[in-house]
């Protein structure tokens, strides 16, 4: 009976041992958490590009050929307020021109300091003026001078119609000054037909209108002429 109970427990006792060892040489297993990565999002900026302006049309004018050269630039600095002025010719204007005699003409002392004409344009008062006179060259008067200012706002926008009208044996030259600045020239221009000049100018210092005749001639060079300034309507 010992010998069986001795048996017995040598069994259990062996079992327990293999029990253990197994659970002591068990690999343990550590759970892995499983992660997942959302990829960035990229923001797209869509710039909307504003409209391209399109000017305002200025004054419509007529579609004739610009005359005379290109406008000359003076070495002095730019004069506040002026702008750039268009030249037309070939308009139908009816024509004022005095008579004309090939003969010197007589001086009439007008300078740039004294000018023949010295007026203001405005539309409550005098919204227009005419000049007539004559130049000629090497001999007589060399040139006449007009001027006149604008009524208003400084640095109001002002359009001035010029016309002119002239006959002879030369043509005709004509500037535009400000405060003693050429602004721009119109040279080599013909007689015998009605010339317009529109002119883009600002509320400001006084303009001046030079007129002198081309010299093509030796002997001389005769121009009478009628010079129409006005407001533009």
């Amino acid at each position: 009976m010992k010998d069986i109970l001795s048996r017995i427990l040598q069994i259990s006792l062996s079992l327990f041992l293999l029990f253990m060892g197994t659970a002591c040489n068990a690999e343990v297993s550590t759970p892995v958490s499983t992660v997942t990565f959302t990829p960035t999002q990229v923001v797209i900026i869509t710039a909307t590009l504003p409209l391209t302006l399109t000017p305002y049309p200025s004054a419509t004018v007529p579609a004739l050929p610009v005359i005379g050269t290109t406008p000359q630039i003076s070495d002095s600095a730019p004069i506040a307020g002026a702008s750039p002025t268009i030249a037309l010719e070939s308009v139908p204007i009816p024509s004022a021109t005095p008579t004309l005699i090939l003969a010197a003409a007589l001086q009439d002392e007008d300078s740039s300091q004294s000018p023949s004409v010295n007026t203001t344009l405005s539309t409550s008062s005098l919204p227009s003026f005419n000049h007539s006179s004559d130049i000629s060259s090497p001999e007589g008067d060399l040139d006449d001078w007009v001027r006149f200012s604008l009524g208003g706002q400084t640095g109001q926008e002002t359009i001035v119609t010029v016309v002119l009208n002239c006959s002879g044996n030369s043509k005709l030259n004509l500037e535009l000054i400000q405060n003693g600045v050429l602004l721009q020239g119109w040279g080599d221009i013909s007689c015998g037909q009605p010339h317009q000049l529109l002119l883009y100018l600002y509320v400001g210092a006084p303009y001046t209108l030079r007129l002198f005749p081309a010299q093509e001639n030796i002997n001389l060079n005769y121009i009478a002429y009628t010079l129409s300034v006005q407001l533009a309507k």
